[in-house]
């Protein structure tokens, strides 16, 4: 058995167990993961769940199984839409897939595509059926779209025949088919940077080489001067978009609209002075294939400075004056930086040549110094009955990286204390710490951008009082976390739910729920949370009824003509949605706190719990009692056992009550087997 099919065995059988324990089916939950997983690598983006199968004209095959759309990240207007088609056989040994299979896959995403944009879809789906609003969507935003990626997600790997994937065109925008494999996602995780390693040759878009000098070398990076052609820049950022631009410096772009109009009427009207009125692009890589004529492809690119020129040359791609580009060139300051050092450096770099401030040190330190915070408060809280923990993932692939570390035994502890679905990375802690401080407009931006602007943020706060930042917190990002996912799961079960924008209607009822208790001098009881692991059911109900409030006041934005997307990313609409009234339940109440109260140290008159009551508590802190049900089958067959274990099941799973005892008893029987 090779290394791929060995990872493929356990990526399926996690996938298994995720898809029975949330109801969900295994190819819905393979494409969550499979997509959560490449997107924390910037592989792609993660998958929202959005299944729709059916015929358009012609009786053509239309196919869609998800979707992402980015939008103007760092406030550079510019817009991706990603769609998913998941190619699942759940097989012990899988067939290969063919290049014939795949694009297949591809042609049926292409024409719902096409279906969307001419109402087909709309017209003939009912209008609560998943697809309905992202057909809907996708023909309202079409023009917009500056390229559209489709992905061929599978839990196959690709044929040893199927050599290069062809990219096409739709509309006059560019669509880039990618195929994602157990192969790709093994090599991925393994390696931590597949995206980040592209190598982007010059002689693909039509360039011998990018004309440059040496300015300078050390240990740590060298440096060169040079001449960049406008056209070069515009096609490079046409194929990988935002991608390209340094994610801890997106924060710092913005849409300028003097700059921006005095760029483009110079592309306009005076392309050759180009070079001398701009102030050009700072770029970083991590390797450069050069020779005497200059640059021949470059590995890992990124523009720390410059986004709006290049955006602002990309535009024009689409314009009449597309060839004036032809005579664009543009200043650039390139820095090689070595892997070792790459992280520090081009952070330092983007901060330096993005701003006109001065730049303190603190300012340079105080966001790896956070990062470092959560990791050390993720290695240290244990869940409460058990020897389990949370993983916050620092850098990427690390989670993926330390399970493989060490010896058989070392593995083995490291799958007993982290499980993948306890792991949380950089994004995740910025989306859940902006939705437990009432801006899930913020959430809404996007991974990256969200991540970007809360960087800056708690940096900030963090050198100034970095005492804050500590075990209490993390525990209440977790907490969030859980509430957050819980509601998620349970939204998809909901016959109102019309399979679109889950992510957006999830955020806004996690920041109304805590809206709404601090409205009533109350806060999320973190403590029961962290110790049972599982939001109560009277919390996720709040959160279901809030983002059913949510759902129909987009309804009305986007009948009205609106759009529902954009209209998440403001804050005029948590603003309007804070103060609409959802019913609340009173039960809500006594799984909370009052505000502002120490959680973790709580008073008696505040909260009491018998032994018996923490024995049903700790029931919550334990992954699967399914194996433990297994276990007494194959070891003893005990009924009684067996018995007590599905009590803690159906409690689980949908609220059963379970008397203390029950739990203490089933709590007793699993220490017997596991």
């Amino acid at each position: 058995m090779d290394e791929v099919e060995s990872y493929r065995i356990q990526y399926l059988e996690d996938i298994r167990k995720y898809a029975a324990e949330a109801g969900t089916s295994e190819q819905d939950r393979f494409l969550e993961e499979a997509t959560k997983d490449m997107a924390a690598l910037d592989a792609c983006p993660q998958a929202e769940v959005c299944r729709y199968e059916g015929n358009g004209r012609r009786n053509r095959s239309l196919v869609v199984h998800g979707y992402a759309y980015t939008d103007g990240e760092g406030g550079l207007g510019d817009s991706t839409l990603s769609l998913f088609v998941c190619d699942y056989s759940g097989e012990a040994e899988p067939s290969r897939m063919t290049e014939r299979e795949f694009y297949d896959h591809a042609k049926r995403c292409i024409a719902f595509i096409e279906e969307s944009v001419n109402g087909t879809v709309e017209g003939s789906a009912d209008p609560q059926a998943s697809g309905y609003g992202l057909a809907k969507q996708i023909r309202a935003g079409f023009s917009g779209y500056d390229r559209i990626f489709v992905y061929v997600v599978t839990d196959r790997v690709r044929s040893v025949r199927f050599k290069e994937i062809k990219d096409r065109d739709l509309g006059g925008k560019p669509v880039y088919l990618r195929l994602i494999d157990m192969a790709y996602m093994k090599e991925a995780l393994g390696s931590s940077r597949p995206d980040d390693y592209r190598v982007i040759k010059v002689s693909d878009f039509g360039f011998s080489s990018i004309p440059c000098v040496k300015a300078g070398s050390n240990g740590r990076c060298t440096s060169y001067i040079g001449t960049v052609p406008g056209l070069f820049l515009a096609l490079i950022y046409r194929d990988y978009g935002s991608r390209l631009l340094e994610s801890n410096v997106r924060s710092f772009l913005s849409v300028k609209t003097k700059v921006n109009r005095g760029i483009r009427n110079t592309i306009r009207e005076d392309p050759g002075m180009f070079f001398a009125y701009n102030n050009g692009v700072a770029l970083t890589a991590s390797h450069v294939d050069i020779d005497e004529t200059g640059i021949k492809a470059f590995t890992n690119l990124q523009i720390v400075n410059g986004g709006q020129t290049t955006v602002s040359l990309f535009k024009e791609l689409r314009t009449k004056y597309r060839d004036r580009l032809y005579e664009v060139y543009v200043p650039m300051k390139l820095t090689v930086v070595s892997d070792e050092d790459a992280v520090d450096i081009v952070r330092n770099i983007s901060v330096f040549v993005n701003t006109q401030n001065a730049v303190r040190e603190s300012d340079l330190t105080s966001s790896t110094e956070f990062q470092m915070a959560m990791e050390n408060a993720s290695r240290r809280c244990e869940i409460p009955g058990s020897q389990e923990r949370w993983f916050y993932e620092r850098t990427r692939g690390q989670f993926e990286q330390d399970s493989t570390k060490g010896t058989e035994s070392e593995r083995a502890a490291f799958k007993r204390t982290y499980d993948k679905r306890r792991r949380m990375d950089k994004i995740d802690l910025s989306r859940y710490r902006y939705m437990l401080g009432l801006q899930p407009d913020m959430v809404a931006k996007g991974g990256q951008t969200c991540y970007s602007y809360f960087s800056r943020d708690v940096s900030k706060a963090f050198a100034e009082s970095p005492s804050e930042f500590g075990d209490d917190y993390f525990k209440e990002t977790v907490a969030a976390a859980i509430l957050y996912e819980d509601a998620y799961e349970a939204i998809g079960r909901e016959d109102w739910f019309e399979g679109y924008m889950k992510p957006q209607l999830c955020s806004y009822a996690v920041s109304k729920v805590v809206h709404d208790l601090k409205e009533r001098g109350r806060e999320i009881d973190v403590e029961e949370i962290w110790t049972r692991q599982v939001a109560d059911l009277s919390l996720v109900r709040q959160a279901l009824a809030s983002a059913r409030c949510f759902q129909a006041y987009l309804s009305g934005i986007t009948e009205a003509g609106g759009n529902a997307m954009q209209e998440c990313r403001k804050q005029s609409c948590w603003e309007t949605f804070s103060q609409m009234e959802v019913p609340f339940d009173d039960a809500v109440l006594s799984h909370c706190v009052k505000a502002g109260a120490v959680q973790g140290a709580p008073s008696s008159e505040d909260r009491r719990r018998s032994e018996a009551d923490d024995a049903v508590c700790a029931l919550r802190s334990f992954g699967d009692w399914r194996k433990v049900k297994y276990a007494i089958l194959r070891e003893s067959g005990n009924r009684k056992d067996v018995e007590a274990i599905e009590d803690v099941m159906a409690h689980l799973k949908d609220g059963s009550p379970i008397a203390p005892g029950r739990a203490k008893q089933a709590l007793e029987i699993r220490k017997r087997y596991v």
